[in-house]
């Protein structure tokens, strides 16, 4: 299953550099065992934040919380959305479109 899924992703990226007229010369793949996806483009969730059987200190609920999804997601991953998420890149998710 990684193996089909990892050979359509670079299958994907092949397609992409082809119909670009062959502008990008590098592709750099980066994966995270055991990130969630919702994490990355919505923050921290809440059902887990706020469990006391996994967050046991309202600081780290604190340091984490935001109502707004676009700041909680810079509180959790703040290298990705202050300096990837703001320099070449567009990244968009079904749910909501993000810069």
């Amino acid at each position: 299953m990684r193996q089909s899924s990892l050979t359509l992703v670079l299958l994907l990226f092949s397609i992409l550099t082809i119909a670009q007229g062959l502008k990008t010369k590098n592709i750099v793949i980066i994966t995270l065992d055991g990130v969630r996806w919702q994490e990355i483009f919505e923050g921290a969730d809440s059902a887990i934040l706020y469990n006391p059987e996994y967050v046991r200190d309202k600081k780290t609920q604190e340091t984490f919380w935001h109502s707004d999804p676009r700041e909680r997601r810079k509180k959790l991953f703040p290298f990705f959305w202050e300096t990837i998420g703001v320099k070449d890149s567009y990244l968009a998710i079904a749910t909501m479109e993000v810069h």
